[in-house]
């Protein structure tokens, strides 16, 4: 999983494939105007994929 920029997610957010999760707390000095857009890949085993996308926002 990456940002929409294909950078890796931040430390402080993960995600749990087994649950199909994100988890994370913002830092506390994270500016109120934060926002990161997430986009999720999922790939069958026939190559099918599917792709949706997660705005978080502080």
């Amino acid at each position: 999983m990456r940002t929409i920029e294909g950078a890796a997610l931040p430390k402080w957010i993960r995600f749990i494939s087994l649950e199909c999760c994100l988890l994370g707390k913002a830092p506390s000095d994270l500016a109120h105007d934060f926002e990161l857009d997430i986009i999720l890949t999922a790939t069958d085993f026939d190559s099918f994929s599917a792709k949706t996308l997660f705005k978080v926002h502080r």
